[in-house]
């Protein structure tokens, strides 16, 4: 192409002061050759800035960017066209577009970065030079794109890795307890199966399946309980056998002093009476112990059968009262009846009652202070909502550990002035062989557990309420009618 006729195109003067109608404009220029491939002319086709609708409204629409264009006349801006609804801005475009570090800028750089306000939002700007051939700034191209544009994907990030972390510390939070739970729960159930055993349920076993330690735990648990279960039941047996094999002699030689008494064999002294007395005595607490022994073992091996009939358990406790008083005698105490019913008719094992009742009479007064007082009480509770609370304190203390429902029951209590039951004593109180070590032992230590049973038996309830020094006070309930 021929370089002058460019030259020509390129210095046509569209720019000039002279022809400035368009203003700052897109322009295309394509050559015409001839069949020499000679440029023998050019179409060049021109569009103005100002026309609304065109580039800056449809960047504007695309990607939501600002687009505006100055014309620098004189050296002063003059915007040509925009997409910014609102030209309030003008006048911080012409203080940026004005100062001496700007203009100096474009020298070295065709680009400027600005931050810039617009109406409700900030903008990350840029300028751009546009220059003629002489390389005069002659315009300059503004494009701004809204600050949260660069913003938001951070924001949108720290949203998902906040929710991400959530939904991690709750997926933690739930692997950590099904884990716990993996470990606490076979323990939980060592803990009670080993409170079980403790109390004397020796056939309380554990299940937990697996190869890990705490099935190997369980196994080992389970089979220290077998063991236990097999040495109570060598002695359940043992002392089962040992009892019934005493109880025949001993009501032989029972018969034989009474016998003996009676003078059937000839006459006695006074002397050889007493003796004669005093051995039967003896040999009756001791038939009293070995008959014990034998109801003791029938209740644990399940093969007792409550003999059930209606009887006033008021004349009960005055015949219970008038039988055994005379042990009273020694230590002059006074053994005291209070009822709130003249007759109270209830349904119950009238023979396993009474020796409850002679159980409960006799350790109080084993227990009770010369020239005391034991004081017998019976309650009917006649109330179908009554709540029975326990006595606890400072100094008080009880085996009875939460409220319990009496109503429609008998309430019958022995209360002597002796010294108490101590804290540590009272736990072990109605378990097989246990004796108090601050009270007087007054058998095998099988009394009260007869008492717990036969009571239980009945579907009542049996608790003691105590201080250390204040005497004790032996309750049980028995529903009236069983």
């Amino acid at each position: 192409p021929d370089s002058s006729i460019i030259s020509g195109i390129k210095n046509n003067g569209l720019f000039s002061k002279s022809n400035n109608s368009l203003g700052l404009s897109h322009i295309a220029v394509s050559p015409i050759f001839n069949d020499k491939k000679q440029v023998i002319a050019a179409l060049l086709v021109t569009k103005s800035l100002k026309d609304k609708g065109g580039i800056p409204y449809i960047i504007k629409g695309m990607t939501g960017a600002s687009l505006t264009v100055f014309e620098i006349q004189d050296k002063k801006p003059k915007i040509v066209t925009t997409n910014l609804e609102l030209a309030d801005n003008n006048a911080e475009f012409e203080k940026q577009l004005l100062s001496s570090d700007f203009m100096d800028h474009f020298k070295s750089s065709n680009t400027y970065f600005v931050r810039m306000q617009q109406p409700n939002r900030f903008e990350m700007g840029q300028y751009e030079s546009i220059k003629n051939f002489s390389g005069d700034i002659v315009g300059v191209v503004y494009t701004g794109i809204p600050e949260y544009k660069f913003t938001e994907p951070g924001n949108n990030n720290i949203k998902l890795i906040s929710l991400i972390s959530v939904i991690s510390l709750i997926v933690a939070i739930v692997i950590a307890a099904l884990f716990a739970r993996t470990i606490t729960t076979p323990i939980l159930k060592l803990v009670i199966a080993a409170k079980s055993i403790a109390s004397g349920y020796l056939h309380q076993r554990v299940n937990i399946k697996g190869n890990d330690e705490m099935a190997q735990l369980s196994a080992t648990f389970n089979q220290m309980a077998d063991n236990l279960q097999n040495q109570e039941q060598l002695r359940d047996n043992f002392v089962a056998t040992l009892t019934h094999d005493l109880k025949v002699p001993m009501l032989a030689e029972n018969q034989t002093i009474s016998y003996l008494l009676k003078e059937a064999y000839g006459p006695i002294t006074e002397e050889q009476k007493d003796v004669l007395e005093l051995i039967k005595s003896t040999n009756n607490s001791s038939l009293e112990m070995v008959s014990t022994l034998l109801e003791v073992y029938r209740y644990d091996s399940g093969n007792t059968n409550l003999i059930k009939s209606e009887f006033d358990i008021v004349k009960l406790v005055k015949d219970s009262i008038d039988q055994i008083k005379s042990l009273a005698q020694d230590k002059k105490i006074i053994i005291s009846l209070d009822s709130n019913k003249d007759n109270i008719h209830i349904i119950a094992d009238e023979r396993e009652i009474k020796r409850v009742l002679h159980n409960l009479i006799s350790n109080a007064i084993t227990n009770g202070i010369h020239r005391g007082q034991i004081i017998c009480s019976i309650k009917l509770i006649e109330d179908k909502k009554a709540i029975y609370n326990p006595k606890t304190g400072m100094d008080e203390y009880t085996t009875l550990i939460k409220p319990i429902n009496i109503s429609n029951s008998v309430l019958v209590s022995v209360k002597d002035d002796g010294i108490g039951i101590t804290r540590e004593d009272i736990q072990e109180l109605f378990k097989r062989f246990s004796l108090s070590k601050g009270r007087k032992p007054a058998g095998t230590g099988l009394g009260l557990y007869y008492t717990h049973q036969v009571i239980t038996k009945h579907k009542g309830y049996v608790w003691v309420e105590t201080a250390e020094g204040k005497g004790a006070t032996f309750k049980f309930t028995l529903p009236v009618q069983v």
